[in-house]
């Protein structure tokens, strides 16, 4: 009787673990036309390019891919993982900031809007791409009113 008792309790936690719930999945990648699939960015519901939704039971997740130097979004994406990576990550091209969430369409929020101080590492405009562009811009004015 006690093992049984003890089986309930062990199946009902699993159960209730494995429950699963929705979420948003869409790609956007930005191309010649920049606003095709754009709104699996700003609202997810209303993606129309595939299926937008997919049943989860591990972690619902978004990935922002922000173009340092000219601060736009090149791709972004919505899924369903195991992932739980929460954070912006930056490299010398990009800033790639993910968030993991679990619940029913926990990953709808619009990220259009993203911190633009994300696009230039710590301090807006200081880092060496965004410097290098700078010196280009000079240089060329240099030359053009030497002339």
């Amino acid at each position: 009787m006690l093992r049984h008792a003890l089986l309930m309790v062990i199946c009902s936690t699993a159960v209730k673990y494995s429950e699963s719930f929705k979420c948003y999945t869409c790609n956007y990648q930005q191309s010649a036309t920049p606003k095709v699939g754009f709104v699996c960015v700003t609202y997810p519901a209303n993606f129309t390019l595939s299926n937008n939704m997919v049943e989860c039971n591990t972690s619902c997740t978004t990935q922002l891919q922000v173009d340092r130097a000219l601060c736009v979004i090149r791709s972004f994406n919505r899924n369903c993982s195991p992932d739980k990576t929460n954070g912006c990550f930056p490299d010398t091209y990009w800033n790639i900031c993910k968030t993991s969430c679990q619940g029913e369409f926990c990953n709808k929020d619009d990220l259009s809007n993203f911190d633009k101080s994300k696009c230039y590492g710590t301090t807006a405009g200081t880092d060496s791409v965004t410097q290098l562009s700078k010196l280009g811009t000079i240089l060329t004015l240099i030359t053009y009113f030497s002339l």
